[in-house]
């Protein structure tokens, strides 16, 4: 078990826990941003403004 935690917590480690929460942040935006279009006006307003919050979101104006 030691050697588990010599390799998560090594730097190479760290930078690909770092790496996978950067990627699950980016891809659920991304998803976010797709999914934003199916829905009425109103809420991709509201929506754009949580991510833009975030600065997880490319456009600064609704996606309407």
């Amino acid at each position: 078990m030691n050697s588990v935690w010599d390799i998560l917590l090594s730097p190479y480690g760290l930078a690909a826990y770092a790496g996978f929460w950067g990627f699950k942040l980016l891809a659920g935006a991304w998803i976010m941003r797709r999914m934003m279009r199916l829905v009425p006006v109103r809420a991709q307003t509201w929506g754009a403004g949580k991510l833009a919050r975030l600065k997880l979101n490319g456009r600064s104006r609704p996606l309407g």
